[in-house]
C-alpha cells in the first residue's frame, strides 16, 4: 500500500514526523498501532500523539482501506462528518451524494466520486463494519467502530 497517512490535511507537520520516526505512516501500520485501546496508549506513550488524535487518525486509515478511497477522498468524507468505517457503513448512497455536491465548491477533491462509487464504498464499509461486529466481545474496541479504539 503506497498511501501515507501524514498527507491528510487534518495531520500537523509535528505529527507527521512523530508518525513518520514510529514508522507509522502507511494505513496498515496505523491500525495496528491503534487496534485496541491498549495498544493506542502504547503508540501515544512512544509517539507523544494524544489518544484522540490517534484515534481518530487510525479511523482514518481503516477509511483507505476501502477500494477507490485515498487520501483526498479520506478529507473529503471527513468534511462530511464521515469519519469512520462505521459511518460510512452507516450512510446511504443518495444522502453521501448530495451532500458532496453541495460542499463541491471547498475544492477538497478534483473530481467528486459517483453514485456507483458510494454504493461501492458503503458496501464494502458494511461489509466490514458487520464482521468487525461479528468479533468476539473481549477484545479492547468500544462500541460503534471499527478496527481502531474509540477515544473520543
Amino acid at each position: 500500500m503506497s498511501a501515507d497517512i501524514t498527507l491528510l490535511r487534518s495531520v500537523t507537520e509535528e505529527i507527521a514526523n512523530r508518525l513518520r520516526q514510529a514508522g507509522l505512516h502507511h494505513p496498515t501500520s496505523l491500525i495496528a498501532a491503534t487496534s485496541s485501546l491498549e495498544r493506542c496508549r502504547a503508540t501515544a506513550e512512544r509517539t507523544g500523539i494524544d489518544l484522540q488524535t490517534l484515534s481518530r487518525l487510525g479511523r482514518k486509515a481503516e477509511l483507505m482501506l476501502i477500494r477507490g478511497i485515498g487520501i483526498v477522498y479520506v478529507d473529503l468524507l471527513d468534511h462530511l462528518d464521515v469519519r469512520s468505517v462505521a459511518d460510512l457503513a452507516a450512510s446511504s448512497t443518495e444522502s453521501l451524494y448530495a451532500r458532496m455536491h453541495a460542499v463541491e465548491d471547498t475544492r477538497i477533491a478534483w473530481r467528486l466520486p459517483s453514485r456507483s462509487d458510494l454504493d461501492r464504498w458503503i458496501q464494502q464499509a458494511q461489509a466490514q463494519y458487520t464482521g468487525v461486529k461479528a468479533m468476539q466481545p473481549g477484545n479492547a474496541r468500544l462500541a460503534g467502530e471499527t478496527n481502531t479504539a474509540n477515544l473520543d
